[in-house]
């Protein structure tokens, strides 16, 4: 308290004046309990010397006769006040941490491998899965995943390891409103100083809507492959070099060759160097003005006979928008 013994005056008065007012019912309850019943320690605020409060924690003993009189009273008084606010600034932290955590528009939930039961879940989980907001985690009935694919979760993470803490998945999953949906969810293990397993942190996020445009995308490739290879059109793909990226099976012919033997060649090892170089050019050309360019060409046949075409060379752009390659569409014209 930052007296020296002879300041303090020998008055239970005076001692209770220096008592936090928050705390004086506190020890005014603990004070009308049979000594046998007191708690072992008490912790509330006592005023110091100079006028700011410290926390104390109070311990006391009592010696008693035979015949169940008090014989003696030992206290113990220790400053604890450093204790009280890292404990204060824990709190803290830990309440900006599930705020944070629960202005996240992901998933976010820790819980036991073994028993499979949440520990923790965040306001949006609870929003997503249709979960009461008033129910305690542990008490929740997980309802939008099976117990099978549960288990098998389970089961990867307790095969992860300190070095490799890391799993990732995709599931179905049925939301709020009884709707099947696509989750990716990264799984990380905690560990205990042994290495293993005792809780696990999963974070998941919705991918429906992109589950379903990577679908509708790869049919869309699909027909567009099948067209590609089975229109009666030739057609070609070069890189801006000249290299052929991607070449259906009667353009190859054309060439007298096969698809799997041309792709990845060079037009200079196809053509005539002459041909060559002014095929590169039209592939410049195009990526140049960026628009389509129509031309008239002849190549050589089976039996000599020259055959005559009219060619479309156009600039195929990528995701930025930008000319990554050009498609080459040859329409014959000889009778």
């Amino acid at each position: 308290m930052g007296y020296a013994p002879e300041e303090v005056p020998l008055s239970q008065e005076w001692y209770y004046q220096q008592i936090h007012p928050e705390d004086v019912p506190l020890l005014t309850a603990e004070g009308q309990k049979p000594l046998d019943q007191r708690a072992k320690y008490i912790d509330y605020r006592l005023r110091h010397k100079d006028g700011t409060y410290r926390w104390v924690r109070a311990s006391s003993l009592y010696e008693f006769s035979q015949e169940g009189q008090l014989l003696r009273h030992i206290g113990a008084m220790t400053d604890i006040t450093v204790t009280k606010d890292l404990e204060d600034a824990l709190k803290t932290s830990e309440i900006q941490f599930r705020e944070i955590v629960n202005l996240q528009n992901q998933l976010i939930t820790r819980w036991n491998p073994r028993t499979l039961q949440r520990l923790f879940v965040n306001d949006y989980y609870r929003q997503y899965f249709g979960y009461p907001m008033e129910v305690p985690a542990s008490e929740l009935d997980i309802t939008h995943v099976s117990v099978e694919l549960l288990h098998q979760i389970a089961d990867g993470v307790m095969a992860l390891s300190p070095e490799q803490p890391l799993q990732r998945h995709e599931d179905q999953l049925v939301n709020a409103s009884g709707e099947p949906r696509w989750m990716e969810w990264t799984d990380k293990a905690v560990f205990d100083n042994h290495g293993q397993v005792v809780e696990v942190v999963s974070v998941g996020r919705d991918i429906h809507d992109q589950k379903l445009a990577e679908t509708a995308l790869e049919e869309s490739e699909r027909r567009y492959r099948y067209l590609f290879e089975n229109t009666g059109i030739p057609i070609v793909h070069y890189d801006q070099e000249g290299h052929i990226l991607l070449i259906n099976n009667l353009a190859a012919q054309h060439m007298q060759s096969s698809p799997q033997q041309l792709v990845g060649r060079n037009i200079r090892d196809i053509f005539p160097e002459e041909m060559a170089h002014k095929f590169l050019e039209r592939i410049r050309s195009c990526v140049h003005e960026d628009r389509p360019i129509d031309y008239e060409d002849s190549l050589p046949g089976p039996e000599g006979a020259t055959r005559y075409f009219t060619t479309r060379t156009m600039p195929v752009k990528d995701g930025q928008g930008r000319v990554s390659s050009v498609q080459v569409i040859a329409q014959e014209m000889t009778d």
